[in-house]
C-alpha cells in the first residue's frame, strides 16, 4: 500500500512540473532599438512649443553677430554729426598717429606765449608784440587731426630773427611735411636731440576733416587764451606788476 501511494505521489509531482515548464515564456527576443523615441519625437517645450534644438537655434539667430555689428557708416546713416567744441593747442603724444592738413589757408605764422608750467598756449595781439621782447615765440600753427578724429593745432617753432633753428625744430618741421601725406607718430629722441618720425605700416584711411573754417578753429583753440592788452594777468606777471 505504501508503494502504491509513493507511485501516485511521484506521478502527481511529475504532472505539476510539466505544467510549470509550459507556463514559462520561450520568446526572449529583446525590444528593438527602433522602438526608442527619435529626436524629432521629443516633446516640445511647454512654454514655447519648440523643441530644445529649435530653441537653441532661435537663440543663436537672435544674437547673431551680423545683426549686432555697427556699420562703419552708421553715424552718417543715422544723421549724426560730431560738433567740435574744443580744439587744443599741443604737440601730440608719442603714441598717437596724426595727419596735418595740406592747405596753406589752414596754417598761420604768428607770435604766441607758452605757459610751460600750465602747459597752455596764448595767442597775442599784434599791438603787443613790440612790448614783450624775448617773451613771445614765433610759431607756425598747423591744423592737425589724430587717428581717432580729434582736431588740434600743432605749433612748430620758426627760426628766430637771426635765422637760426635747432634739430628739434627742424625735425618737427620734417615730421609735419610727411604728415601731410602719411599717418605718422612723432617721438622725442633726447639722445638724438630731435624727433623721430614713425610712419604707419598699414594703409589707414584718409582723415575726415571737419567742415570748419580756419578762423573758427583758431577761435575755438584760443578761447579764453587771448592776450590783447597790457592789463592781462600774464602780462602783468611778466612785467612784475602782479
Amino acid at each position: 500500500m505504501a508503494t502504491a501511494m509513493t507511485a501516485a505521489t511521484e506521478e502527481k509531482m511529475t504532472d505539476e512540473l510539466k505544467r510549470t515548464d509550459t507556463d514559462i515564456p520561450t520568446d526572449t527576443t529583446e525590444t528593438p532599438n527602433d522602438t526608442w523615441p527619435a529626436d524629432e519625437d521629443v516633446a516640445p517645450d511647454e512654454g514655447t512649443g519648440a523643441t530644445a534644438a529649435e530653441a537653441v537655434k532661435a537663440d543663436s539667430d537672435r544674437f547673431a553677430l551680423s545683426a549686432l555689428r555697427i556699420d562703419t557708416n552708421f553715424m552718417a546713416e543715422a544723421g549724426v554729426r560730431k560738433v567740435i567744441t574744443t580744439v587744443p593747442v599741443k604737440r601730440p603724444p608719442k603714441t598717437v598717429f596724426i595727419r596735418v592738413l595740406d592747405d596753406e589757408q589752414y596754417c598761420l605764422d604768428t607770435y604766441v606765449f607758452e605757459d610751460r608750467e600750465a602747459g597752455e598756449w596764448f595767442i597775442v595781439s599784434r599791438e603787443l608784440w613790440a612790448s614783450l621782447p624775448g617773451e613771445l615765440i614765433p610759431v607756425r600753427l598747423y591744423t592737425a587731426i589724430s587717428r581717432d578724429g580729434n582736431l588740434f593745432l600743432l605749433p612748430v617753432r620758426l627760426p628766430g630773427s637771426d635765422g637760426k633753428s635747432n634739430p628739434w625744430h627742424e625735425s618737427l618741421q620734417a615730421a609735419v611735411a610727411l604728415a601731410k601725406r602719411r599717418w605718422v607718430r612723432i617721438v622725442a629722441n633726447k639722445g638724438l636731440g630731435g624727433y623721430d618720425v614713425l610712419e604707419a605700416a598699414g594703409d589707414i584711411a584718409e582723415p575726415n576733416w571737419p567742415a570748419l573754417s580756419f578762423q573758427e578753429i583758431v577761435d575755438l583753440a584760443f578761447r579764453g587764451h587771448r592776450i590783447d592788452s597790457l592789463g592781462h594777468p600774464i602780462i602783468k606777471a611778466l612785467l612784475g606788476k602782479a
